[in-house]
């Protein structure tokens, strides 16, 4: 079953919800991850609010990233909320992973 999820995932469409400007958020000021995130995974970010640098999101960048499963999705359900204004699909999840994993 993993197999068959891991093989319908999709890196381009991960990139395009990493830089894809989204509206309908929480917070107006970010929408795109790459709006604390860099626009490269791989460089460290910047909070929007607070300016506290953010370790690069790319797993190169970052090899501990992605590692918590209970992390990973703590910061799906903040984050997706406040990007796209919702949660975040099974497959949406999977393709932004894949995405940064293989930046």
């Amino acid at each position: 079953m993993l197999k068959t999820i891991i093989a319908h995932t999709s890196a381009d469409r991960g990139r395009s919800l990493y830089l894809g400007l989204h509206s309908g958020g929480k917070v107006a000021e970010t929408p795109a991850c790459a709006s604390c995130h860099a626009h490269n995974p791989t460089r460290p970010g910047r909070h929007y609010r607070t300016g506290r640098a953010i370790d690069p999101i790319a797993v190169s960048a970052n090899p501990k990233r992605f590692t918590d499963p209970a992390e990973v999705e703590k910061r799906f359900e903040r984050d997706c909320v406040n990007i796209l204004g919702r949660a975040c699909t099974a497959r949406e999840k999977g393709d932004f992973i894949t995405f940064l994993v293989g930046q």
